[in-house]
C-alpha cells in the first residue's frame, strides 16, 4: 500500500470519527453491550460515500460498505423525493407564477434553480454536486391569469 493510500484511509478514519463520534450510543447492561444505534444524515453519509469513490484502491469491503451506503441513501432520498413531489404540489399556484414555463429541481422542499432548457438544468444539478435521479425535477405549466 502507498504511501498516499495510508494517508487517504487515516483522512477518511478522522473524518469518520469526527461524524459519528457523538453520534454513537450504546446501550449496556451488566457491562454487557445490547445493542450500538449510529444515525446519520443524508449529508454525510453522502459525504463518506464521496469520499470512498475517490479511492482509486477499492477493495471488497470498500464496496460492500459503499454498496450500504448508497442503499440507506436510496431509501432515505425515496422519502424526500415523494416529500418534495407532495411540498410542489401544495405550492403549484405561487410556482406557476415565478417558474411558469420552465423546468424546475426541487429538493428540501425549495427550489434550487429553473430554467427553460431540461438539458442545462440537468447540468447545472451535476455541477452542483447532486444526484439528478434524486431531486425532483418537473416542468411548470404557465400561469393562464
Amino acid at each position: 500500500m502507498s504511501i498516499d493510500m495510508v494517508f487517504f484511509w487515516l483522512f477518511v478514519a478522522v473524518i469518520l470519527y469526527i461524524i459519528i463520534a457523538d453520534r454513537i450510543k450504546i446501550f449496556d447492561e451488566d457491562d454487557e453491550v445490547k445493542r450500538t444505534a449510529l444515525e446519520l444524515s443524508v449529508g454525510e453519509l453522502e459525504i463518506i460515500r464521496r469520499l470512498l469513490l475517490k479511492n482509486d484502491d477499492k477493495d471488497a469491503a470498500t464496496d460492500k460498505l459503499l454498496e450500504k451506503i448508497e442503499h440507506e441513501l436510496s431509501k432515505l432520498d425515496l422519502d424526500e423525493f415523494s416529500e418534495d413531489a407532495q411540498w410542489f404540489e401544495d405550492n403549484r399556484e405561487e410556482i406557476e407564477v415565478s417558474h411558469g414555463g420552465e423546468f424546475v429541481a426541487i429538493k428540501g422542499k425549495k427550489i434550487l434553480q429553473g430554467s427553460n432548457s431540461l438539458d442545462y438544468l440537468l447540468g447545472w444539478l451535476v455541477g452542483a454536486g447532486y444526484d439528478p435521479a434524486m431531486v425532483y425535477v418537473t416542468y411548470v405549466t404557465k400561469c393562464l391569469l
